[in-house]
């Protein structure tokens, strides 16, 4: 089991170039949001907007917007006296989003199912077979990065935006309690064992056993991740 990682006093990162027209606070967001994602800046790590103004070589006004963007979507917390910190995963918040994710979920792909195309299935497999080259060389950021993909592509077709926008607020936290867990104790073979199994459903024409076995999937690594310690949050993976 990994152990609690000690934040450092220096945030080691690099702004990646800048896309045509992109600003600056777009490029600190970025960066900072892949970082947490990836679990290299771990929970309760300081995000001090002069130290992170000088570290990318901007102003501190794009940092300031880039960080309250984070905290919109559940990556940072943003407190008078702490300031800005890396948002730390309760297993009260994991079960609820889980909860909130094992209805909403398999709501969307029972929409969608009517919507389903044989390209769609073929790019489920596709991503299955990438992930199984991304479990053999033990690259986990690129694992949780088709994870997320997978089950975007299992509910992107439900005709409910709503329900759609719903589920993207919660894919960034989706993502890392998927990398938290995976660092704590890796069951990640187990989780594409079960995506496989979704998308035979699928591909048999059998809805109903797709949606119970999503609901399943999730619920399930819902329960490992919440019975493991999860206040030690993990090392970089």
């Amino acid at each position: 089991m990994a152990r609690r990682s000690t934040p450092s006093a220096a945030i080691e990162l690099s702004l990646p170039t800048l896309r045509p027209r992109a600003s600056a606070t777009d490029a600190v967001y970025d960066t900072l949001r892949e970082a947490i994602l990836a679990c290299e800046l771990p929970g309760g790590t300081p995000l001090i907007e002069a130290a992170l103004a000088a570290q990318f070589g901007v102003s501190k006004t794009p940092v300031r917007e880039a960080l309250h963007r984070l905290a919109h979507s559940g990556l940072v917390d943003m407190e008078l006296a702490r300031g800005a910190t890396v948002h730390s995963l309760s297993p009260d918040e994991i079960r609820d989003i889980s909860e909130l994710r094992a209805e909403l979920e398999p709501l969307a792909l029972r929409q969608g199912i009517p919507h389903l195309s044989s390209s769609d299935l073929q790019h489920m497999r596709q991503t299955l077979a990438h992930a199984k080259e991304a479990l053999t060389a033990n690259d986990y950021r690129k694992l949780s990065l088709l994870n997320s993909s997978f089950h975007n592509a299992l509910t992107q077709h439900a005709p409910n935006q709503l329900l759609l926008k719903w589920l993207e607020s919660l894919s960034d936290r989706r993502r890392l309690i998927s990398m938290q867990g995976w660092s704590l104790d890796n069951h990640s073979q187990r989780e594409w064992d079960e995506h496989s199994a979704i998308v035979d459903a699928l591909e048999a024409s059998d809805g109903e056993a797709a949606v119970s076995r999503l609901r399943d999937h999730i619920l399930r690594f819902s329960q490992i991740v919440t019975e493991l310690n999860v206040t030690e949050m993990p090392v970089p993976i």
